[in-house]
């Protein structure tokens, strides 16, 4: 939401000003893209990261379960041993 606010800014500021004073958010954009999705390393990049997106959500999902069934495991304990 916040990106998009400053874009929109960026924009009406290039309309109030001109071509003179400020580059447009859109033909930036559009260049840089086309020059990033042009270059050789963009597949490998997009591999890698998504490698580690899923190597860290795997981490979390187990860390998260394990620590889930720790907490469940140690209040059954402390349940069962005050019971006595």
């Amino acid at each position: 939401m916040l990106i998009a606010a400053l874009v929109a800014i960026w924009q009406g500021l290039y309309w109030w000003v001109g071509d003179v004073a400020l580059a447009s958010p859109a033909r930036d954009a559009c260049a840089t893209r086309a020059k990033l999705f042009a270059s050789e390393s963009f597949d490998t990049h997009v591999i890698d990261t998504l490698r580690a997106f899923a190597i860290a959500y795997a981490l979390s999902v187990v860390i998260g379960l394990a620590g889930r069934i720790l907490a469940r495991a140690s209040t059954a304990f402390r349940a069962t041993r005050w019971s006595r």
